[in-house]
């Protein structure tokens, strides 16, 4: 028998963002819990990734508890012998797929990917990575969707403040070069000010640059070279009036949004600098393997639940 080495998977927690401002927690968990119970079988929870791929996104099990949800979500698609996955598949409530058996189901499918998450009131964990979130959060809202009941959660990586460090004391928020400033959707067209999106920092000053001076050298080269680089740097200052825990709140609201916290430092009024990637919430966990391919899922069901105590404690 092969011993296989234990697999390390990142657990990377999110804030849910709701519309209803006069809750205090998202009903994330509770709308799961009633459309879970009401699904008789997998087949209301196949999304059709494109109308031009065979590739779909299912939700292949939950693990209902009464202050969690564990989920596993499958990308699945056809082997290449069999044009189309099976309704039989579908017919049950949860879907197990298993690599060593060799009936007519599993060899005709394909698990291109599984990832799992964990829901609680007030935050998500999951396994994706936080450039990958969207992902779970397009598929929950459009499998919770019912009619015009139409959803909409939103996942931010969740931030902890370094232990000794008063979120208060935070002076300036930079932005390195790479980091890209996200797209917007449209909806700040009345807004005093003209921000390009979806492209680097380095290439907002680098045009910037073209546009400002004349017989500007090679731009491209200075910034390959090093010689050229940039920061977008916000500066904070608490206001007189404003309380401690209003300040404290705000500045939190401005570093939930940030997607790659990776190209982020935070500035603190002492002079010490704090990288993005210390103020992510985060654990990496070692996971039995089962065999080249799965891990034991009860051990990762059981760090999902561990990591949940220790953010809540």
């Amino acid at each position: 028998m092969e011993i296989y080495k234990p697999k390390n998977i990142n657990l990377q927690a999110y804030t849910i963002e709701h519309t209803d401002l006069k809750s205090a927690s998202s009903d994330l968990f509770c709308k799961l819990k009633e459309r879970w119970s009401t699904s008789t079988s997998a087949n209301d929870r196949r999304l059709t990734l494109s109308s031009t791929s065979s590739e779909e996104d299912v939700l292949a099990g939950l693990v209902v508890a009464s202050n969690y949800i564990i989920g596993t979500i499958m990308r699945i698609a056809p082997t290449k012998e069999v044009p189309t996955i099976p309704d039989k598949l579908f017919e049950d409530k949860t879907i197990q797929l298993s690599p060593h058996t060799d009936d007519m189901v599993n060899s005709s499918v394909t698990v291109l990917h599984t990832y799992y998450f964990l829901v609680c009131n007030d935050f998500v964990i999951s396994t994706l990575p936080h450039s990958q979130i969207k992902r779970l959060q397009t598929y929950l809202n459009w499998w919770l969707t019912s009619g015009d009941d139409e959803k909409s959660y939103k996942f931010f990586p969740m931030i902890k403040v370094p232990d000794g460090i008063k979120l208060s004391e935070m002076k300036e928020l930079a932005l390195g070069e790479h980091y890209v400033v996200p797209k917007t959707d449209g909806s700040s067209s009345g807004s005093r000010y003209s921000i390009q999106t979806g492209v680097k920092i380095i290439d907002v000053a680098a045009e910037f640059l073209r546009q400002k001076v004349t017989d500007v050298p090679n731009l491209d080269e200075l910034i390959n070279k090093n010689i050229l680089n940039a920061r977008l740097v916000i500066s904070f200052t608490k206001p007189r009036k404003m309380t401690i825990e209003d300040y404290k709140s705000t500045l939190s609201s401005y570093l939930k949004p940030i997607a790659d916290a990776e190209d982020l430092s935070i500035k603190l009024k002492q002079g010490k600098t704090i990288k993005g990637k210390d103020i992510l919430c985060n654990k990496t966990v070692s996971i039995e393997r089962l065999d080249a391919v799965r891990i034991s899922e009860p051990d990762l069901f059981e760090e999902l639940k561990d990591f949940m105590r220790d953010i809540t404690k």
